[in-house]
């Protein structure tokens, strides 16, 4: 395949399971629809739509009786920045930019089938998501990182499994859920440490330890010195 393809389908409600050499999104529209994929399961439905990466099993079914819009797309369409992007299956919000791509690309499906017009559309909506795909799980750590955060906790958001999470964690961000959450309570406490006279108990608090041994042995760990001899070698 060199080109994108579209179609209107009806999927039925027994289970099925493939594979394809193509990135594909599956856009429901009407009624519902489950897919598994890498360790997920999400559903389909008017809020959201998914994209299933290339060469990747998944198994699917329809909850009711449903109408689904296929946008396959092929490699070649993908610029090779995003290749690792695309290798994600990942459920897509639909705001009300991306309700009015659909809407016009099912419009020129029933124009004339194959349109150009179509490319130029998919393009638009892949710049509109490649620019607006943020990980809600790392927004979540940088938001809540002085709290206690449970790894269990941040795969849910994903929909991943714990396992898989882990590693797809580890390809975001070159760290584990830990190291990353332990790098920015260090670098908070080194900015409370240099602008303000809080004593160490109270830093300890604000990035989220309960006690100040805790606290000291992780920022001698990750400074190579302890807190009050990092705030008088910076003032």
């Amino acid at each position: 395949m060199s080109h994108i393809t579209t179609r209107i389908e009806n999927l039925s409600m027994e289970e099925q399971s493939h594979h394809h050499a193509y990135g594909q999104y599956v856009v429901s529209l009407t009624g519902s629809i489950q897919i598994q994929c890498m360790g997920r399961e999400l559903l389909v439905d008017e809020n959201n739509f998914v994209y299933i990466p290339s060469g990747m099993e998944h198994t699917f079914r329809s909850l009711e009786q449903n109408e689904a819009l296929i946008i396959n797309v092929p490699l070649n369409m993908v610029p090779k920045r995003d290749m690792e992007v695309m290798e994600e299956f990942s459920i897509i919000p639909i705001d009300e930019k991306l309700s009015m791509i659909l809407k016009l690309i099912r419009m020129e499906m029933e124009e004339v089938a194959d349109s150009t017009s179509i490319e130029y559309l998919y393009m638009f909506m892949y710049d509109t998501l490649r620019r607006t795909k943020r990980s809600k799980s790392i927004e979540y750590i940088t938001s809540h990182f002085d709290q206690e955060i449970k790894v269990a906790q941040l795969a849910a958001i994903e929909h991943y499994n714990e396992n898989y999470y882990r590693a797809w964690f580890k390809r975001q961000t070159g760290m584990t859920p830990k190291e990353y959450i332990v790098k920015l309570r260090m670098e908070k406490a080194k900015i409370l440490l240099i602008t303000t006279k809080y004593g160490i108990s109270k830093i300890a608090n604000q990035v989220g330890y309960n006690q100040n041994s805790s606290f000291t042995r992780v920022f001698k760990e990750y400074e190579k010195c302890a807190p009050l001899e990092f705030r008088k070698q910076n003032q």
